[in-house]
Parts: C-alpha cells; structure tokens; sequence
C-alpha cells in the first residue's frame, strides 16, 4: 500500500510540476539524501543485536539514551552543514528547497530509534500503521497543492511535515522502553556505540553517496527536461528499493541476529539472500510486462522516456537487494570494517564510471549504480568465504 500511494504521489508532483521542475524538486531530495548520511551513526546495525539480547529496561534506556544523543548530535550537524550549503551554495528554488529540507535531519533519524526498537523484536504493526496514515495524509495534502497550483518549494514542506508527523507518533506510540526523556545515555554506552558505529557509519555514507552520485552528477550534465524524466524513474526505482530493507530488518532479527551457532547462521544468511534475490527478480518481471501501463497512468505523456529508463533501471533491484542481505549477514557476524571495505569498493566503481562514461546519457548513471552494487556484494560475500574458509561448516551452510 505504501508503494502504491508513493507511486500515486509522485505522478501527482510530476504531472504539476512537469519534468524541469520535478527534476529540481529530485535535486533537492537528492541533496537531502547525501546529507542524511551524516546522521546515520550508531544505527540498527549497532543498536538491534544489543535490544534483541538484552530484557532489562535500564540497561536498554542506557544504550538507547546513548544513541540518541550520538544522533540528535549529528543531526544538529548535518542541518547546520546542508541549511549551509542551501543558502551559500545552491541558488534559486533549488537553494531555498535544501535550506527548508535540513530540518528535518535534525527529527527523521534521531527518532528513529523509536522505530528500531520494535523492528528488532520483529514487531512491526505499529509502523506499518503509522507510516500507512501519514502516506494517506501526503497523498491528500499533495493533491490539494498540485489542485492549488503549488511549486517545487511547496511540495518540499510536504516531505518536512511528514517527517515531523511521523516522529511524533512514533513518540506517542511506542514507549515499550519508556519515553525518549526518560533514556539516561551513560558514558561506557556512548563510547562504546561510537566505536562500533564508526565503521558502520563510514560504510552508510558511502553507500548514500554512491546511490545519489547519479542524479548529482546528471543533474549537471544533462538537458533539465531529460534529467526530469530520469529523476522520474529513478524516484520510482528508489520506491521499490525500500522493500529490500524492509523484509531484511524483519527477517534478519529471527533467522540471524537470534541464533549463536555458525552454521546455523550461514544457512539462514543463505535463505535471506535467495529471497531478496527472487524479490528483486520479479520486480524486473514487472517492470518489464506493467512499466508501459505504469509509467503512463502515473506520469502522463510529457514524460516520453521514463519507460525505457525504467527497464534498464529495474536490474539494479537484483543486485541491490542480494547486497541487503550481505551487509546484514556482515552485521551479525560483526565484520563492521567490511561493510564500510564493500562500500568504498562500490563507491569508488560508480564514480569510475560516471567519470569515464558518458555523462550526457541517462544509461551512464544506471550502468554506475548497477556496477557500484555488484562491486560491494563481490567484495562482502568474497571476504566471508575467505574468512569462513576455516570453518567448514559455516562455509557449507552457506
């Protein structure tokens, strides 16, 4: 259902916006996105193993006090950093859209600790609701812009006030370890998650990096209408992209993060990779059978290219969601290192090939990002082998 209203708002945005202007207002997300990055340590990866594990409530409002403070501190920064480069850097609406979107780093990441605290107890229905209802109030609000005849600047205070609505309810209704006011962080916790968090973090940035590279450098070099329709499938691919994360943070508690025995581990790490790779084979089958009939009802005849570019995109679905599930199998494993090692190997392979390819071209930016992912799922899932290699057990149940 959330994909169907994100599929639904966002043809609603580009058809009132047409593809120059929609290109600006992806511009903006993308910049948003890159900036995100900052605020992204000491997440799941390092928080949901230690919720799984441990039933006491002081000890759990110490590591979640800690974290929060460890983001709500790299929130503060990234505001200050991409409120910044919005009003010094980037000009006209594109500026004022990435002065207006820092907000909200400041809300979206620290509060969502709030929701990794249900995911690790594989307890999601809450969630669900609350992300499912905010999705109905966007869809209406942005509706009634687009009637209204909104710009690119109105549609972006949509995005804020959906962040700011849905940490609030996550506030309001998931107090399993108590309010957020009531987690003491204490020093050991904050010291210790920051050490761990360093390399997960480092990984998370690069990775961010290398999934908004493209539509930073192509918003550049390409034609502001043809940028507009790519930034068009692309929103579209980024939409169905999120299901990767999502059946991992609900798979990944149960069938890794429970278990001690290696063995028992690796096969299950070998299950998660075998679904999300089956989930993003079909999402290629329907890009290529429905893309025609999708790209029409939702974007209308101005965008001319959104279904070519769409197919070629929905490769990247295949070697993105298999990724997912190495860096989960890494996470549980506790090669932290590696996961920032596999995201600097794919960082570094799209930039190559943005850099050397054809940047005037949307089929640059899709080659780069499928070869950026295949380049991170090669060095994870080489590394354990290697490193299982010893284990005879492990490597075989894998």
């Amino acid at each position: 259902m959330q994909l169907a209203f994100s599929f639904i708002s966002i043809g609603i945005i580009a058809r009132a916006l047409g593809p120059q202007h929609y290109g600006e207002f992806q511009y903006v997300l993308a910049v948003l996105f890159i900036f995100s990055a900052v605020t992204l340590g000491c997440g799941a990866e390092v928080i949901a193993p230690d919720l799984v594990k441990l039933s006491y409530v002081k000890s759990r409002q110490g590591i979640l006090g800690s974290a929060l403070l460890i983001r709500l501190a790299l929130g503060g920064v990234a505001m200050l950093l991409m409120a910044t480069s919005g009003l010094f850097w980037f000009s006209g609406t594109v500026g004022q859209g990435v002065a207006i979107m820092a907000l909200s780093l400041l809300i979206a990441e620290p509060f969502n600790i709030l929701r990794i605290i249900r995911e690790s107890a594989s307890n999601t229905r809450v969630i669900a609701r609350i992300r499912f209802q905010t999705s109905v109030l966007k869809l209406v609000a942005i509706a009634g812009v687009a009637a209204l005849g909104g710009g690119v600047l109105s549609m972006l205070a949509i995005y804020l006030a959906e962040t700011i609505v849905i940490a609030a309810a996550y506030v309001y209704l998931i107090a399993d370890d108590g309010r957020p006011w009531d987690w003491r962080p204490t020093r050991r916790h904050t010291a210790r998650l920051l050490r761990a968090s360093v390399p997960v973090w480092l990984g998370l940035a690069l990775m961010i990096g290398m999934q908004r590279m493209d539509r930073l450098v192509l918003g550049i070099s390409l034609p502001p209408a043809i940028f507009g329709e790519y930034a068009a499938a692309m929103s579209l691919m980024d939409s169905v992209m999120f299901f990767g994360p999502v059946v991992m943070t609900a798979l990944a508690p149960r069938l890794l993060y429970r278990h001690e025995s290696l063995s028992i581990v690796t096969r299950n790490a070998g299950r998660l990779l075998i679904i999300l790779t089956c989930l993003g084979l079909a999402a290629v089958i329907g890009f290529y059978l429905f893309s025609g009939l999708l790209t029409t009802a939702i974007f209308g005849e101005r965008f001319v290219q959104v279904q070519e570019i769409l197919r070629a995109a929905s490769w990247i679905t295949v070697v993105g969601f298999f990724d997912t599930g190495v860096t989960a199998l890494l996470v549980r494993l506790r090669y932290f290192r590696l996961i920032a090692a596999k995201w600097l190997g794919g960082f570094l392979v799209c930039f190559l090939v943005l850099w050397l390819g054809d940047r005037g071209e949307w089929l640059t930016g899709i080659a780069g990002l499928i070869a950026g992912y295949t380049t991170a799922a090669s060095i994870g899932m080489g590394t354990v082998f290697f490193k299982l290699r010893k284990t005879r057990m492990g490597v075989r149940a894998l």
